[in-house]
């Protein structure tokens, strides 16, 4: 698999999980978009949901990679179909799980609510241009990974 993302440009030194699950996701974005698949965000989704949901059950788990394509779902990722140095901080501020590090506070992104309970961990956040989401994070999977099918849009409030 070639290297997509030029890690010495940087300001962070990751570890190499990190590494690995952020590279997955640029090869599948690349992969995906060179095979001429997506052409909408209408496609880009149902191929997110496809391949997020293969992953489900695979092992090892990549938290990071599915927090990526939870990013790119929701229209989150700084430039579509490319993984930049913004998206894997709040990436790894989603998964918040120290194997992987993770920042105190997402880089483009403001979290509305963070709630906790027994079912689910629940995360709202609004990007940058106003738009929001909703992210769900089962507790009880360790890394704790982002539920592919339980994301949804939230209408714009602001």
């Amino acid at each position: 698999m070639k290297k997509l993302i030029d890690w010495k440009s940087f300001p962070v030194n990751y570890n190499d999980k990190v590494k690995s699950d952020a590279e997955e996701a640029a090869y599948w974005f690349d992969v995906e978009y060179s095979s001429n698949n997506i052409h909408s965000d209408h496609d880009l989704k149902d191929y997110l949901m496809r391949e997020m949901g293969k992953m489900r059950n695979d092992t090892p788990k990549r938290p990071l990679t599915y927090a990526i394509y939870s990013l790119a779902f929701n229209g989150f990722l700084k430039k579509t179909g490319i993984v930049s140095f913004e998206d894997i901080e709040n990436a790894r501020w989603i998964v918040g799980s120290n194997e992987y590090g993770f920042p105190d506070s997402p880089v483009e992104l403001k979290t509305i609510e963070s709630t906790e309970n027994d079912f689910y961990n629940e995360i709202r956040l609004i990007g940058a241009h106003g738009e929001m989401c909703l992210i769900l994070i089962d507790p009880l999977d360790d890394p704790p990974v982002p539920c592919p099918m339980r994301q949804t849009h939230m209408p714009q409030l602001l």
